[in-house]
């Protein structure tokens, strides 16, 4: 159970530039998911992540809108996957009424591809869908320059994903949202930077200090947030919201929330190891009732240690064994 970033960047001068990449992302389940592969998804994919997604068993191709920076690559993934339309396999595409049909932006998928699918369905506004019997989809209708975006929920068993696609603020997304457990926001520009139809890191700080998500994903950067990454960890971190920015090859484990870079760490990873380091020491010593013998003291900070240079930056207390610390209270 993963999310599995292919990129990280959005708007017209990172499709242009590619300094993050337009990839989107994947989520594997008990079903495997692919979310908005916008422009350049399919290359970056078979360049870095062939060895670590079997894209042939793809379920699902979710995109939220018409844009080119989420629906670019649709068509090359589907060809791939069904060998031209000779393969028939159960890939089915959900997406919103513009990337099917054509609306005021699209279509972005020809019918002769649509055909090759196992099926497609139309996003709907607040419908669920049931992409297993023991995972959930629903949509929320955004405010963006293409009208029929959609933001998404899935829900799985314990673990739960909220994805808020490219919209204006509006209250709305606060409710949809409550209690994800992950929560990926496209997040186009830094903070007081303000944008008609994008979140901006403002925008975002509102909807996350409501949500209390376990971890917040600030996703679809562009070119403003380059070298600012710093800055806005602290913001959000200091103000009790766990976040990390996305990244080309990051990848989240859905059991225990903690993180890795399977390509390249980026130039501000040793920072953000610290950054949890710190905060997850000021939480453990907020628990009421905690003693706090020398001994198991220096035991928990000579694992700290040792986890600082681990290859897995670890979001939870998982240096604390549970067992042992029920002993202490």
């Amino acid at each position: 159970m993963r999310i599995l970033f292919f990129g990280s960047g959005g708007g017209r001068v990172m499709v242009y530039k590619q300094i993050r990449k337009t990839a989107g992302f994947y989520i594997e389940l008990d079903k495997k998911i692919l979310v908005d592969p916008g422009v350049g998804s399919y290359l970056w994919f078979v360049m870095n992540f062939e060895d670590k997604v079997n894209i042939e068993k793809l379920d699902y191709i979710l995109v939220s809108h018409a844009h080119i920076d989420h629906c670019h690559d649709i068509v090359p993934y589907i060809d791939r996957i069904t060998v031209g339309g000779k393969k028939k396999r159960k890939i089915k595409l959900l997406a919103s009424p513009s990337v099917i049909e054509g609306r005021e932006f699209g279509p972005c998928v020809d019918k002769r591809y649509l055909e090759y699918l196992d099926s497609y369905e139309i996003f709907e506004d607040k419908k669920e869908y049931n992409l297993s019997e023991k995972t959930k989809l629903s949509v929320l209708k955004n405010r963006h320059t293409d009208p029929w975006t959609f933001s998404m929920k899935i829900k799985h068993e314990d673990v739960s994903i909220g994805y808020i696609a490219d919209t204006a603020y509006f209250e709305e997304l606060k409710e949809f949202f409550k209690g994800v457990n992950i929560l990926i926001v496209n997040c186009l520009r830094p903070l007081n930077d303000n944008h008609p139809y994008h979140l901006t890191a403002n925008g975002t700080y509102e909807i996350a200090k409501y949500v209390k998500p376990d971890l917040l994903v600030l996703h679809h950067q562009g070119f403003k947030f380059l070298k600012r990454e710093i800055e806005h960890l602290k913001f959000f971190n200091m103000r009790g919201i766990r976040t990390v920015f996305s990244y080309e090859g990051l990848e989240i484990n859905l059991r225990d929330f903690s993180i890795r870079y399977t390509l390249n760490k980026p130039y501000y990873y040793e920072f953000l190891k610290e950054l949890f380091l710190v905060q997850d020491l000021k939480n453990l010593n907020k628990k009421e009732n905690y003693k706090k013998p020398r001994d198991k003291i220096s035991e928990m900070l000579n694992e700290i240690r040792k986890q600082f240079y681990d290859e897995d930056l670890k979001l939870t207390q998982t240096w604390v064994d549970k067992d042992k610390l029920r002993k202490f209270r």
